[in-house]
């Protein structure tokens, strides 16, 4: 009996144990600090567990179940946990999303403190002292239920990244993370349910999978560096509501998550957008530079190798709206590295430049407009050849020209004719006196 209790409590240690080597490696970011949540739930499990199976009496035995029904808490972190490390960062923003996972897990335990419906008693086994399963109740069955709801959620949120996933160095972890998220409910199940139905009863072994939960967890953090570069971790180091563009994309281009201003600029949900690939609403200079494509993914590592490892910016690019509409763009990369040199993935952040433009095509119309009416202006500059008697013009031609007709043709300037007064005396002389005449009159 003892070493069956020992297990639980050797479970509690070591959940305690891999839980704070994750959190001291980096507990700025979230996945790491929600991990470490759930191994001191899993602690708990497992301490309270190692106590009501080594109690001395059914009461104590009872007291310590009493304390260990809060332990349905754990079902919600992981869950939670999952989709925080899947990326699903944005489903994890909403309000009701959290309710939904919290509140019902808040009134089953704190309903469990005025009415047991749970479990109905405690029976000495050879292991210990174990609960017994309540009767059939609505109460319990609703809980039930949102359990297995709430885990099914969590194993298909993980088998469907691991599916997905293209990187073979993510995929062996995630498949080191699901195991560690099916462990428990796979253990827990065996134990509880299946072995039972033909009459074989062995202690519950729920508390030895959250200590393989943490080993193989704890392992992957080891092993492949989880959490250093993941959508959930980049998308949570920047500032949500920021105005420029936010994409993290896979190594093949397909998008990884997006910020808030991407989906309000483009007019899309975010779940149309994962998993879609990027060319798809992004083309141009920075499509070209960086051949977003499944099929291009050895000839684009040495490209991006050759150009560098640091940002490239002041790319432009066309974002297309869920309309249609033609958003151009200014856009910055990064490329993100293995420590293999293998590229990881790509960031991008675009700043809709939309009124630059404009003013830029504004301004080169008014510099053609300009331009034009300058090309229409004719100015007369430099000696011009005048004849000292008639006044006529050479031309560069060398032909002599009147000087009306000379300016006329060399400028925007035309001529009215008129007499002047001296040469109206000298050429009607008779109109000039008889005028006078009159004015002495």
């Amino acid at each position: 009996m003892f070493i069956f209790s020992a297990i639980s409590f050797l479970s509690s240690i070591l959940s305690i144990f891999i839980g704070n080597i994750v959190y001291f490696q980096s507990n700025k970011k979230p996945v790491h600090r929600l991990f470490f949540i759930l191994c001191l739930l899993n602690a708990y499990w497992g301490f309270t567990e190692f106590m009501f199976r080594q109690a001395t009496n059914v009461d104590e035995a009872f007291f310590w179940l009493q304390i260990y029904l809060f332990v349905i808490t754990v079902i919600p972190v992981g869950l939670h946990f999952t989709l925080l490390y899947t990326g699903r960062v944005s489903f994890l923003q909403r309000k009701w999303a959290l309710a939904a996972m919290y509140i019902p897990v808040l009134a089953i335990s704190t309903s469990l403190l005025f009415h047991n419906y749970m479990f109905a008693a405690m029976i000495k086994k050879p292991w210990g002292y174990a609960p017994v399963l309540a009767p059939s109740s609505m109460p319990r069955d609703l809980a039930i239920l949102w359990l297995v709801i709430v885990n099914s959620c969590a194993i298909t949120l993980i088998l469907y990244h691991l599916v997905k996933t293209p990187d073979q160095n993510e995929k062996r972890q995630t498949f080191l993370v699901a195991l560690g998220i099916i462990a428990p409910i796979v253990l827990a199940n065996i134990s509880q349910f299946f072995l039972p139905m033909f009459n074989v009863e062995i202690p519950e072994l729920t508390t030895v999978g959250t200590t393989l939960q943490a080993s193989f967890i704890g392992f992957a953090i080891w092993k492949y560096d989880l959490f250093a570069i993941n959508p959930a971790t980049a998308a949570n180091n920047i500032v949500s509501t920021m105005a420029d563009m936010f994409m993290l994309l896979d190594p093949g281009g397909k998008i990884l998550s997006v910020n808030r201003a991407v989906t309000d600029l483009l007019q899309y949900d975010e779940q149309d957008l994962i998993q879609r690939p990027v060319t798809s609403i992004l083309s141009g200079e920075v499509t070209e530079q960086f051949l977003f494509t499944e099929a291009k993914i050895d000839e684009k590592s040495q490209l991006t190798a050759i150009i560098t490892k640091n940002p490239v910016s002041n790319l432009e690019g066309i974002l297309v709206t869920k309309g249609g509409q033609k958003i151009p763009t200014s856009v910055v990369v990064s490329i993100l590295w293995y420590r293999d040199s293998s590229i990881a993935g790509y960031v991008v952040i675009a700043r809709d430049i939309t009124e630059q433009k404009q003013i830029e095509s504004e301004r080169e119309e008014l510099i053609n407009e300009l331009q034009a009416a300058l090309s229409n202006i004719k100015v007369l500059r430099g000696l011009i050849p005048i004849c000292a008697n008639c006044k006529k013009i050479r031309d560069d031609e060398g032909y002599w020209q009147d000087v009306a007709v000379y300016i006329r043709d060399h400028s925007e300037a035309d001529f009215t004719h008129g007499i002047c007064p001296d040469c109206m005396e000298e050429l009607y002389p008779e109109f000039v006196h008889k005028r006078g005449d009159k004015d002495i009159k």
